[in-house]
């Protein structure tokens, strides 16, 4: 282009306007020169403003990493509170968890010690019982035998009864006869008086019968004397035996209800014997039932004590869980650090990129407030579904760690056309994302009419940012079309 005859300062002229020219934008064909001097510097611009331009690429590939790093550090942030509020719920419930089961083991071994003593007692018993029905058939045989000497008893009682009747007719029958003699006996007195009388009317010649006659009446009155010993006696034997009739009428009355109740007693005690068999079998069945429940125990015991260490595990493990939980939200609070450190780098680049060739476009400032208002859009979305479920999500609540937030902080609108608007989404963006933290806070304590209320009041501010977004976008349009670019020298 240039030859050796033209002067330097010439060539230094055309390369500086080539520079001039390349950093507004414009292109221009790079100058060529014989001298090294100026080749060496035409170089040079030639690697800065390539550098330039990889500068501009890393500084939007930058931004883009730390809005992906913000979105990241707010999911982050949300699952390792939700992982340190689960790991600390997890833990509290595992401790709860450890102490019923220590509890239930204790128990459970009270309840094996107990099961242990009843099973003893159990065999115990049924060895009792056993014995105890023995004695009970021992008395049942007894019984028997007394209920077939009752049978004798009842026919000796009758037979003696039915003799004692005969012996009060035979004392009746007596009676009859004594009465008869005792006539007799009198008749004989009488005739003996009679034999006495005609005896002394026979004088001398009756001596002799007089004699028979006086001895005739004194036997006759012994006669009548002992008559009358043996009439008492017969009277006495016919009371006796009249006496030992009703004694005998009593006796078997008392022995027939004696029989009665015997039988009672004997159909009781084998009723008894035959329930006691059934309690025998009863006992021994749960005997039988109570070894299998001793070995359930046992087996219920072993499961505890495995239970009890995996509890012991469990709480161990959530403890770690709820500690690394605790560490990644520590985590979270670096990658927040690093976002901070990035976007003062991302600052610096488009701050450096500003007023050279590789500058925001219009056209590239226009489709981040398209996107912007998008994102806007999304968030209003998110808050209105944390709010009508109370439930909290992920959300991003700093104004200069969202999309838009960095890419607002990280470049300086300074044209007189935009500064005015551009300043005022500040305000509205702020205030957005201030309130989703107030709302997130009522939601916590579920308190749903002071959500909603808040909620309403974003609602009216996000409107007003949108209208305040299309605004800027209309005047970008309207410089674009007018050929100004906002960020220009």
């Amino acid at each position: 282009m240039w030859g050796k005859n033209k002067k330097t300062c010439s060539e230094m002229e055309c390369i500086m306007e080539y520079v001039e020219s390349s950093l507004k934008g414009e292109k221009i064909e790079c100058p060529q020169s014989m001298h090294p001097l100026h080749s060496k510097v035409i170089e040079q611009f030639r690697k800065l403003l390539s550098n330039e331009k990889r500068m501009s690429a890393a500084a939007k590939e930058v931004l883009d990493v730390a809005s992906s790093i913000s979105s990241y550090d707010v999911e982050m942030t949300h699952i390792s509170k939700g992982l340190t509020n689960f790991a600390g719920e997890m833990a509290g419930l595992s401790e709860s968890n450890l102490a019923i089961v220590e509890e239930t083991n204790a128990t459970m071994n009270q309840v094996t010690d107990s099961i242990e003593a009843t099973s003893v007692t159990l065999e115990r018993l049924a060895k009792e019982s056993e014995v105890f029905a023995e004695k009970n058939n021992n008395s049942v045989v007894l019984l028997q035998e007394v209920n077939d000497l009752k049978g004798n008893l009842i026919d000796d009682t009758n037979t003696m009864n039915v003799k004692i009747e005969q012996l009060v007719e035979l004392t009746t029958e007596v009676g009859k006869i004594v009465a008869s003699v005792q006539e007799i006996a009198n008749q004989t007195n009488l005739l003996a008086l009679n034999a006495a009388i005609e005896a002394a009317r026979a004088g001398e010649h009756g001596k002799g019968f007089s004699v028979v006659a006086s001895e005739v009446r004194n036997l006759a009155d012994d006669t009548k004397r002992n008559l009358d010993g043996m009439r008492k006696f017969v009277d006495k034997i016919y009371s006796a035996a009249n006496d030992g009739k009703a004694s005998m009428t009593r006796a078997i009355e008392s022995t027939n209800l004696m029989s009665h109740k015997i039988d009672r007693v004997s159909n009781t005690v084998e009723d008894n014997v035959n329930m006691l068999h059934t309690l025998v079998s009863s006992v021994e069945s749960i005997n039988d039932s109570m070894r299998e429940v001793k070995t359930a125990a046992e087996e219920i015991n072993k499961a505890m004590e495995a239970s009890s260490i995996d509890a012991q595990h469990l709480s161990e493990m959530t403890q770690n869980i709820h500690h690394d939980a605790i560490l990644s939200v520590d985590y979270a609070k670096n990658i927040s650090k690093i976002d901070d450190r990035l976007s003062v780098v991302v600052n610096n680049l488009y701050e450096g990129l500003k007023d050279g060739k590789h500058a925001l476009t219009n056209e590239q400032l226009s489709e981040v407030i398209k996107k912007a208002e998008q994102s806007h859009k999304d968030w209003m979305k998110k808050i209105n579904t944390i709010v009508e479920n109370m439930e909290l999500l992920p959300l991003q609540t700093n104004s200069h760690k969202c999309a838009f937030g960095h890419f607002y902080h990280a470049i300086d609108i300074t044209h007189p056309r935009l500064i005015k608007e551009w300043k005022e989404i500040d305000v509205l963006h702020d205030s957005f994302h201030r309130k989703g933290d107030d709302i997130i806070k009522y939601v916590k304590e579920n308190n749903r009419i002071k959500a909603k209320e808040l909620y309403l009041q974003t609602e009216k501010i996000s409107e007003e940012m949108i209208i305040k977004l299309e605004e800027v976008l209309s005047i970008i349009t309207s410089m674009s079309e007018q050929g100004v670019k906002i960020f220009e020298s």
